[in-house]
């Protein structure tokens, strides 16, 4: 039985705006899941429908198969944490952490005894007596992350809990995440705007766009097969290259004529070919070529650089190692092995046809 089920939940506010549309997820006991998308994607508000801050116009949530409709946020038996920590500011790190259990009216020993785990799961113990003002950024959220914690819920939801951090802090609190979760067992959900965020976090990832569920698996299946366009463009950094086209006789020629590959196993008529950047090759005469392209730009990025280029009027980029060898205005050859294509339907729905 999942820990979490949503069975056709959808949210239309009463101006006719719909926000959720229809989503069924199940969330297995002891999963780390990620939802990602774009901002005004549905995330936040499928995730205050769960925690029941807001309610559903349609369809169902279920806890361990039990319906929650009318069931109040208090009784939910989950915790959860927002991006910003709102910590008490007249309470130490103590008090914080002890208000997180209070309304479980918890015998004083019990109260005591979960406060202390939380502290020493989070490496919070020097700062017990602190107040919030006297926090770093990552403290305070950690002071957050232990208040939740504390009540050992069921369920823990995360509405971007490190997107006010800088990059350093998101980093350590993403390995902090990982490790808690691995400890404590429980069932997380976490929702973010930054795909590299929940590549790097989740167990299950969810992804999602204009309130609609587009693909749910683990993150390298996503990654490496994504089910539609959307999915295909929006992981990775830079997503994968897209190029419309029409496709026959084994061949695909792309708008414009500069890109072509030879195609097999999908049907003939117009479609969209892709390519992730790590898997463009530039100049390299041991692939197949696709086209050419004159470089635009090139980003740095230590250990590599990306590579955007312009090919027949279609945008692109490619990904080569550092020291880069190309410079703006060269005039290159692109290149993929076929294992490496990937094919979609031409429609709105953009599916994956191979």
């Amino acid at each position: 039985m999942p820990t979490l089920e949503l069975r056709h939940l959808s949210k239309t506010y009463p101006n006719g705006a719909a926000a959720v549309r229809d989503v069924s997820l199940q969330l297995p006991a002891g999963v780390l899941a990620v939802m990602v998308g774009p901002s005004g994607s549905g995330k936040s508000t499928l995730l205050r429908l769960i925690a029941g801050l807001e309610r559903a116009t349609s369809g169902e949530v279920l806890f361990d198969g039990t319906a929650l409709s009318g069931v109040p946020p208090h009784r939910r038996d989950l915790a959860m944490l927002f991006q910003q920590p709102a910590l008490y500011p007249y309470l130490s790190v103590r008090g914080n952490l002890a208000h997180g259990v209070k309304p479980l009216r918890l015998g004083r020993g019990e109260a005591d005894h979960r406060v202390a785990e939380a502290a020493r799961l989070l490496g919070l113990e020097p700062l017990l007596d602190r107040r919030p003002q006297e926090l770093s950024g990552g403290e305070a959220q950690r002071v957050a992350l232990g208040r939740a914690l504390a009540r050992r819920p069921r369920l823990l939801l995360l509405d971007e809990p490190l997107a006010s951090l800088d990059a350093a802090l998101r980093g350590e609190l993403r390995g902090e995440l990982r490790r808690l979760h691995a400890a404590l067992g429980g069932t997380m959900l976490c929702v973010t705007h930054d795909q590299s965020e929940a590549l790097a976090l989740a167990d299950l990832l969810v992804v999602i766009n204009e309130g609609t569920l587009q693909q749910v698996g683990p993150p390298q299946e996503l990654y490496e097969r994504p089910a539609n366009r959307f999915v295909a463009g929006f992981l990775g950094q830079p997503g994968m290259n897209l190029w419309s086209g029409r496709a026959s006789d084994h061949r695909f020629e792309a708008d414009g004529g500069a890109i072509t590959a030879q195609i097999a196993g999908v049907p003939k008529g117009d479609m969209v070919l892709g390519v992730r950047a790590e898997r463009l090759r530039l100049n390299d005469e041991q692939v197949p070529p696709l086209g050419r392209g004159r470089v635009t730009h090139v980003e740095p990025q230590g250990p590599d650089a990306v590579v955007h280029l312009d090919a027949g009027g279609a945008r692109c980029a490619a990904r080569s190692a550092a020291p880069c060898c190309f410079q703006v205005g060269d005039d290159v050859t692109l290149g993929a092995v076929a294992d490496d294509l990937h094919w979609f339907a031409a429609d709105a729905a953009g599916l994956r046809l191979a």
